[in-house]
């Protein structure tokens, strides 16, 4: 085996087993990986993400229910800034539960394309300073 061989290997090993959600975004901001931690996280599949701004299906809603345009995002603002961006936010979990996270966006430019890998933590509920239990995002809110 070589040497880069080896190392793709370890990569991969490495993210599939991190316990820190992460995920890789094209300069679309569609995701094109996400680690076993981040399907946790999120309740989604990549397969299921694919084809759209992950923003659409994780951060789409504020957690007083009013909608979270992907151009206010500061996760999805780290490429066209080229600037890490770090902070914390409510994610939508699949089944509709809101979560906070914890998020660093970092750019990595490589030649004509771009991609941001963005890492993040669910925190928990007594640190989400909006509610001391989870909230519930359905119907025309989400």
């Amino acid at each position: 085996m070589t040497q880069t061989a080896q190392s793709l290997l370890d990569l991969h090993d490495l993210c599939t087993n991190a316990t820190v959600a992460l995920f890789v975004m094209d300069d679309r901001q569609h995701c094109v990986y996400m680690n076993p931690a981040a399907e946790q996280l999120t309740g989604f599949t990549l397969a299921e993400v694919q084809g759209a701004p992950l923003h659409d299906f994780v951060h789409h809603t504020r957690p007083d229910g009013s909608p979270y345009p992907l151009a206010e995002c500061p996760i999805d603002r780290a490429a066209p800034a080229n600037m890490q961006e770090h902070g914390e936010e409510v994610f939508v979990h699949k089944d509709g539960t809101l979560y906070a996270v914890s998020f660093t966006a970092s750019p990595i430019r490589r030649g004509a394309g771009s991609w941001v890998l963005s890492s993040k933590y669910r925190m928990p509920a007594s640190a989400w300073r909006g509610s001391a239990s989870a909230r519930r995002c359905s119907g025309s809110a989400c």
